[in-house]
């Protein structure tokens, strides 16, 4: 659980409507690159909010979990 190796599975638009969801995202990474363990995952909602120049991120919420991979 200590490696410093970290995969991104991309991302998804939501859009709020006041109404809790079930969310789940998939993806993939190069084979033989991970192995059915215990690995940590990480969850963030994050918003582009408008500024002058560039848009700047604001963070709603960050959950980190531990799960198990299946092979």
């Amino acid at each position: 659980m200590d490696s410093p190796t970290r995969y991104g599975v991309g991302g998804t638009v939501a859009v709020c409507d006041g109404v809790e969801h079930r969310w789940q995202n998939t993806g993939n990474v190069l084979e033989g690159a991970v192995k059915p363990d215990a690995v940590q995952v990480e969850a963030t909602i994050m918003e582009l909010r408008s500024r002058p120049g560039l848009p700047l991120p604001y963070f709603h919420a960050l959950h980190n979990e531990e799960v198990a991979l299946k092979g």
